[in-house]
């Protein structure tokens, strides 16, 4: 394949399109193709990783955990995203705030108490050879008993996809943990914080359907193993012509048509041209706290909309 021209940078999400359909990587990647009518991702997690972010920043700069003012100001915050909000987001919104207004009051004096953030979404880029970067960006970064902790926030409606044995292959986190060693020369943990995205329970939910916590003391040994791992695939995916991957999952694959079609030895060119559209990958990435400024052209007060934003 032809390596672009720029610098090629490969994230954890590109590696993991790789592992589970290379023929998925080279259209969305080597291509660049996106199906038309596809918008900007914006989307449950997209939006509480943003207020995460805003609030492990208020902590960084002195808000005193438990405080009234802490909490004033994350409200304030969720006031004004609604007062500018796309009505076709509104729901995720609202959702957003039960969940958050949740984490804040609930989960963050459990998990945050006696920590000193040092970083909130650090971006972390290497050069593994000219012209070839491995980068991503760590949600948060922070000291605990000595320790430097590297954490990921996910919001998903079951914890059931993580647990302390899948910790030890997620592939995610060990990648953000590798390039932190090979650029600070530091051994982290690694930890994993689930969100619940669920907000109509029938009965008041246990804590544990709300949130879970999975962490990794890491080894060095782990660390190198693991980097040689992700240096093998990255020259994999440079050097060898993939081979598709024929499974279940491809029927609901946004690339289905022509790669089923491709297969059977049919011409293709004319799906692609009126299905699907090239898009410009400058291989950067758009932190959370970006994102939604880009969906701001309606507006609602908490008033007009009616809800709370207690859950």
């Amino acid at each position: 394949m032809t390596i672009p021209s720029r610098n090629y940078q490969i994230s954890p999400s590109q590696l993991s399109t790789y592992k589970t359909c290379p023929q998925r990587w080279l259209y969305s990647y080597r291509d660049c193709l996106r199906p038309i009518g596809t918008q900007s991702f914006f989307h449950t997690g997209t939006y509480w990783h943003e207020l995460a972010h805003h609030y492990y920043q208020l902590l960084q700069a002195g808000f005193v955990l438990d405080s009234p003012e802490l909490r004033q100001s994350m409200i304030s915050l969720m006031e004004r995203n609604l007062e500018e909000a796309d009505p076709v987001f509104l729901n995720i919104y609202l959702q957003v705030h039960i969940m958050f207004m949740r984490y804040m009051d609930k989960r963050s004096p459990v998990i945050d108490r006696g920590i000193k953030i040092e970083r909130v979404e650090e971006e972390l880029r290497l050069e593994l050879e000219p012209g070839l970067d491995l980068m991503g960006i760590l949600d948060l970064v922070y000291y605990d008993k000595g320790d430097i902790v590297l954490r990921d926030h996910k919001t998903g409606a079951s914890a059931a996809a993580h647990s302390d044995a899948k910790m030890e292959v997620q592939d995610q986190l060990l990648f953000y943990a590798c390039l932190y060693w090979q650029i600070h020369d530091v051994i982290p943990s690694i930890e994993l914080s689930w969100i619940s995205s669920k907000t109509d329970y029938k009965k008041v939910p246990e804590y544990d359907q709300l949130f879970r916590r999975f962490r990794r003391k890491l080894t060095l040994e782990e660390l190198t193993g693991f980097w040689t791992y992700i240096q093998e695939y990255v020259y994999h995916m440079r050097s060898v012509t993939p081979i598709r991957k024929v499974q279940s999952q491809c029927a609901t694959c946004q690339f289905h048509d022509p790669c089923i079609m491709s297969l059977r030895g049919l011409n293709v060119d004319h799906i692609i041209e009126n299905r699907y559209h090239k898009v410009t990958r400058d291989y950067e990435f758009t932190k959370f706290t970006q994102i939604s400024s880009e969906h701001t052209d309606f507006h609602v007060t908490l008033k007009e909309s009616n809800i709370t934003l207690i859950g």
